[in-house]
């Protein structure tokens, strides 16, 4: 049928006598849903059908908590097996699936089906022997209650929770309170265990975790776990958490010179999450009332952080006869648009000047210059650079940079053939004023030549060499003057 009108042949024995038959609910399936704890119908959550001859349909409960759908589907009563689907409901077991066979004579269908809600089972148990604690323990647990348990468990049958953290709290008369926290997101069966530390027998101390951020701000509502070693598996086992106050504190109860135990702190802030322990090895704690300060790194460089889910490649990045074949080849691994160059520029000295730019924006893509880009007459005096940066917030990220100089540019000749002769011109003019008793010659020169240096190549590099020629040769100058003052006394 599907939203069109069809015909199907289906026999119905009208038996003698008056006979009312409502022909728009013939053929009708009828599903109910309702909450297994009080029987209430599920109301406008939605199911899955799917025919035999896998032809489906999503449709919602109504305010009976039931769907209805019809036995014909492609113009043609559908026998054999429908497969039904609950779908996700917090606090439920769900998704809930059954498949119903049916042959003609079983067309249509009536059938109620009972939601289970979630389990939750919760052990108390000494933190020195891993026994379960028998005596009397209350146990507050957020938005749900409290209660009590002689046995060192409880456990909750079809309790609806919401998908959110709950706290348990535990106190009793010879044990230490603990707390623990747990998330529901929509399991079927929920086990946590607390652990307590028996205060006749045990010495037993308080520790306070101070949470701070990279600039020594305190950290509220930071999840901080608490980790002991476990010297038989060589393990840390959690066996208590909460959260930071407003102070950016959380305290446990812990056995004194007596166990390892480090802390796990959580916090996510602005959709990042930060991580950090304690103590990677943990510490036995000796001193009652103890603070552990804990530090998130949360300044994190720029460039990592912006990359750490894209992938760039830059491929043919050698140069044939001096034209560019690069391509970028870029993919998002999150799917999120980005927005990469590739950019030629001339450098001149310290300037540089953009000779061609082209950038793509998407999850994925690849850039490159149709047929190579010819760089033989820009190399013939100057420097190219071939950079790949991202450009999606506005403030460009480069990944890649290459600086390419042209076989008889200038700069190459400069490299061969006049930085070693500058070089051995200095190296003489050394020599020349050593053997003629006079230094400031060769410091004059030596000024001289760096100047020319920097005038036929100049770069950053070459400055900085100038300047550190310069301030030798002043003290050169300095130190000979000083001692010939000297010798005239």
């Amino acid at each position: 049928m599907n939203g069109t009108t069809s015909l199907v042949n289906y026999s119905i024995t009208i038996p003698d006598g008056d006979s009312n038959i409502n022909l728009s609910s013939y053929g009708l399936n009828y599903v109910y849903y309702n909450d297994s704890k009080n029987s209430s119908p599920l109301v406008g959550y939605q199911v899955n059908v799917t025919y035999p001859n896998d032809d489906t349909l999503s449709l919602t409960t109504d305010s009976e908590g039931k769907i209805y759908f019809p036995s014909a589907s492609s113009n043609t009563i559908q026998t054999g097996n429908y497969q039904i689907t609950f779908q996700d409901l917090l606090g439920y077991e769900t998704p809930y699936n059954f498949n119903k066979t049916v042959n003609i004579s079983q067309l249509p269908f009536n059938v109620t089906q009972n939601i289970t809600r979630a389990d939750l089972t919760i052990n108390l148990r000494d933190a020195i022997t891993n026994d379960l604690i028998t005596e009397n323990v209350t146990v507050a647990i957020t938005d749900i209650g409290t209660f009590t348990t002689i046995n060192g468990t409880l456990f909750f049958s079809n309790v609806t929770f919401n998908s959110q953290a709950y706290t348990i709290t535990t106190t009793s008369q010879n044990y230490t309170y603990s707390q623990k926290v747990f998330t529901y997101t929509n399991q079927e069966d929920l086990n946590v265990s607390v652990y307590m530390y028996n205060t006749l027998t045990a010495n037993v101390g308080s520790v306070t975790v101070s949470v701070y951020d990279s600039f020594l701000d305190i950290v509220q509502s930071a999840d901080v776990r608490m980790q002991e070693f476990d010297s038989a598996t060589s393990t840390f086992q959690e066996i208590g958490s909460s959260f930071t106050n407003s102070n950016g504190q959380s305290s446990f109860q812990v056995l004194l010179e007596g166990k390892t135990y480090r802390f796990l702190v959580t916090k996510t802030i602005d959709g990042v999450t930060y991580q950090e322990y304690s103590s990677e090895d943990g510490e036995v704690i000796f001193i009652d009332g103890s603070d552990i300060p804990v530090y998130l790194d949360t300044i994190i460089d720029y460039s990592d952080s912006y990359l750490e889910n894209y992938v760039i490649n830059v491929s043919n990045t050698t140069l044939v006869n001096n034209i560019s074949y690069h391509q970028v080849s870029f993919y998002d691994n999150n799917g999120l648009d980005q927005t990469v160059c590739l950019a030629y520029n001339q450098i001149s000295g310290l300037s540089k000047v953009n000779l061609f730019t082209s950038c793509v924006s998407g999850s994925s893509g690849t850039i490159n210059y149709g047929g190579g880009y010819d760089l033989t007459s820009v190399l013939a005096d100057n420097r190219v650079e071939v950079e790949v940066y991202i450009n999606t917030t506005g403030t460009p990220v480069t990944y890649y940079s290459q600086i390419y100089v042209g076989d008889n540019s200038f700069e190459s000749l400069f490299a061969v053939i006049i930085k070693p002769l500058i070089l051995l011109s200095m190296i003489l003019a050394l020599g020349l004023s050593l053997k003629i008793k006079r230094i400031d010659y060769f410091v004059y020169l030596e000024i001289f030549l760096s100047v020319l240096w920097l005038i036929i190549a100049p770069s950053y590099v070459s400055g900085s060499f100038m300047a550190l020629n310069v301030v030798l040769g002043l003290m050169i100058l300095f130190l000979a003057q000083k001692k010939n003052n000297m010798s005239d006394i």
